[in-house]
């Protein structure tokens, strides 16, 4: 029995480090319709600076950073700089998401995480408003919340990680 502990903790280990956990080292990749209908598919951005920002219906404060985000990526797309917006939102949620993205005229992908599948690649804790940045497919940047007072800071971040 002592020798089936360690066997069943190092099995344990790889089940939770597995490839369902986005590092550094290793590029992720995920498929996703967008409200559209569109497969977004990750990898088709791996040359770009992709922000992948998690945000909810119910988050006033997420509202605020999708339209900085749609500033921003206007502005840079022609760059390099990628947005793809997932929804976190529930079934009881989720049809408030396109009437959000229409009043703020949102032009990036924007996909709603039915099954979680995204959400325990990059945002196990299901924290909104939350970011990961990933550039050449690899993640660079995790930003939780968002303040007014960042604003410029953030555009900073786009605009090096585009160098």
């Amino acid at each position: 029995m002592k020798k089936l502990i360690p066997v069943v903790a190092v099995l344990c280990g790889l089940l939770i480090s597995g490839p369902a956990v986005a590092d550094k080292k290793r590029s992720i990749d995920f498929t996703v319709r967008d409200l559209k209908g569109k497969y977004v598919r990750l990898s088709d951005f791996k040359d770009k600076v992709v922000e992948i920002a998690f945000w909810a219906t119910f988050c006033k404060v997420c509202q605020k950073k999708l339209r900085y985000l749609n500033k921003w990526y206007k502005k840079y797309k022609g760059k390099g700089f990628v947005v793809l917006a997932v929804s976190v939102d529930g079934p009881q949620s989720q049809a408030k998401v396109k009437p959000i993205v229409r009043r703020y005229k949102l032009k990036y992908p924007v996909v709603i995480d039915k099954e979680s599948r995204i959400s325990r690649l990059f945002n196990p804790k299901r924290a909104t408003p939350f970011s990961v940045i990933l550039k050449k497919g690899k993640k660079v940047k995790v930003r939780e919340g968002f303040q007014i007072s960042d604003v410029k800071l953030m555009e900073q971040e786009i605009r090096d990680l585009l160098k």
